[in-house]
């Protein structure tokens, strides 16, 4: 074995028996083989061994910072040092302490492409998202050779830039074709624009490369998913949670698959992962968790989580657990408050933006049916409301919902475009009434839509528009629950590969009586499935 500077180990451990104060010598054996002990003589010798220091912390981070730290008082300019510094605390979750100290090193040296890769990680871990993705554009600028920025560029891109991920990813790879994590990425970011072969192949291309990384696992088993292969994708997950059983994103990743192929018991096990996977779910109650037992003198609050979907799915739960305790405290947001209490009137709701009451137990709405040990509750539970006045019309009135909440993961197979709903809208025995939330709501001008403008408002008042048509027609999202609950004649629009909710085949749902999904035949294709949807309206009106 020979080290970088050409001096073989043997010459070193020779000099190191004739010079065994020799600090120097102490610190090419240890920076060979990374030999810990080697580094701490090299220190021992020479207590500001700084090049000795910089090499432990690939060893013995905690011991390295005590001494940096140190160094950084001898040399203050040295970058080495500062560099190491911030990524150490990076490494332990110091996000602040990082960006100051990278920060210092750009003040001297501005165009230095490494530290502003790094302090876009930095900004990053802090949750500061569009800083970091500035400071890997400036990297990307200063080197456009630079594969770290392009990588870090295209992860930040994934979920709502996949087209500009996948470019940027592609030259990272190109420019580091033996980086697996560039291409588990490049599988990621393929997958989310449905070129799921190519995905695949980058996925599988990753764990060739690394084939012991669960997180590579984990991105094949979600490509494979989409086709679906659902056997071959479990067996992708079961992998990651072989190399790694304490990964909460790879148990709720195999809840997911679990619950998607209808193994309902074992999904609602594997989905409690869900609380700590980090950015996921946020409880806002630190009380005890609720288990299901019976509790006569508790007060037990159960908060929303997720989306407003889930709590208006989930809320059917709440009369089974009223009967455990004392009193319940639903905690949901406003938006869905005056619904809820008027379907549940022995029941507080409350905002959960705002403080909480007291109470003595909580647990997720989601969780609901695991502490009560039953899928059995109401389908539609929810007060059939008088009918909004609408103006008059003799053809029948039908409730549009194209598009859900963008920031959802899934959002961009969810959602569809009006455009692609042409074959439907474009009906004029129809009376298309739109019952669209959010910035979409603006679409409307440019199709043939009732817009009910600022109407609409709380869920209260928008449960009235849907009891003033005759069919809601919706994408999956909180609407397809809304009219669901209230038993209300719902069509669900849904992806090729939908929601665990909605399974993988057929046109009912034990969810919802008065529902009937509409399944997409090829991913993406809404147009096809509108054309579909609308000869049914066909047959559909001559009956209303």
């Amino acid at each position: 074995m020979t080290s970088e500077t050409g001096i073989a180990r043997s010459d070193i451990l020779r000099h190191l028996v004739l010079r065994p104060d020799d600090a120097d010598g102490w610190f090419l054996l240890g920076a060979t083989g990374g030999n810990a002990a080697a580094l701490h003589r090299a220190i021992a010798a020479q207590p500001a061994h700084i090049d000795a220091a910089l090499a432990l912390s690939q060893v013995a981070p905690d011991l390295a910072q005590r001494l940096l730290r140190r160094a950084l008082v001898l040399d203050p300019g040295r970058a080495a040092v500062t560099g190491t510094l911030a990524l150490l605390a990076l490494g332990q979750g110091a996000a602040a302490v990082a960006i100051a100290l990278l920060r210092r090193i750009l003040w001297n040296n501005p165009a230095d492409a490494i530290t502003w890769v790094n302090l876009g990680k930095a900004e990053e871990a802090a949750g500061d998202t569009v800083p970091a993705s500035r400071s890997w554009r400036r990297a990307a600028a200063l080197e456009p050779a630079f594969a770290a920025a392009q990588l870090n560029l295209g992860i930040a891109d994934l979920v709502r830039h996949a087209s500009r991920a996948v470019s940027r990813l592609r030259r990272a790879a190109f420019l580091t074709p033996g980086d697996p994590e560039i291409w588990n990425n490049l599988g990621d970011g393929l997958r989310r624009l449905g070129a799921l072969d190519a995905a695949v192949t980058c996925a599988r291309r990753s764990l060739a490369i690394l084939p012991a990384h669960e997180g590579f696992h984990r991105t094949l088993s979600n490509c494979l998913l989409e086709f679906p292969h659902l056997p071959a994708a479990e067996e992708a997950a079961r992998r990651a949670l072989s190399i790694a059983p304490g990964s909460a994103a790879d148990h709720y990743n195999h809840a997911v698959l679990l619950l998607t192929a209808g193994r309902i018991g074992e999904g609602r096990l594997e989905y409690e992962w869900r609380w700590r996977v980090p950015g996921l779910c946020r409880s806002p109650s630190e009380a005890p968790r609720w288990t299901g037992a019976d509790n006569p003198k508790a007060t037990l609050l159960v908060h929303a989580e997720q989306g407003l979907g889930d709590v208006l799915q989930f809320a059917r739960y709440i009369p089974a657990a009223s009967e455990c305790v004392t009193r319940v405290v639903l905690a949901v947001p406003a938006s869905v408050i005056r619904l809820l209490q008027a379907a549940f009137p022995a029941v507080t709701v409350v905002n959960d933006a705002l403080p909480l009451p007291p109470h003595d137990l909580a647990i997720p709405i989601m969780s609901l049916p695991l502490a009560l040990g039953t899928d059995a509750a109401a389908a539609d539970y929810l007060p059939h409301p008088p009918a909004a006045a609408l103006p008059p019309d003799p053809r029948p009135t039908v409730g549009l919902v194209w598009a859900g909440n963008p920031g959802q993961a899934r959002d961009e197979q969810r959602s569809a475009s009006l455009d692609a709903l042409a074959p439907m809208l474009s009906m004029p025995s129809i009376r298309w009434l739109s019952l669209q939330f959010g910035a979409k709501a603006a679409d409307v001008a440019s199709a043939n839509l009732l817009d009910l403008g600022e109407r609409l408002g709380d869920f209260a008042e928008t449960a009235r528009f849907v009891a003033a048509t005759d069919l809601v027609i919706t994408v999956d999202t909180a609407m397809a629950h809304l009219a669901g609950a209230l038993g209300h004649p719902v069509w669900t629009l849904l992806a090729k590969v939908p929601d665990w909710r909605w399974g993988l085949e057929g046109e009912e749902t034990a969810w919802y009586p008065s529902m009937r999904l509409w399944r997409q035949q090829r991913r993406g294709d809404w147009r096809e499935l509108a054309g579909r949807v609308a000869t049914a309206l066909g047959r559909l009106e001559r009956r209303l």
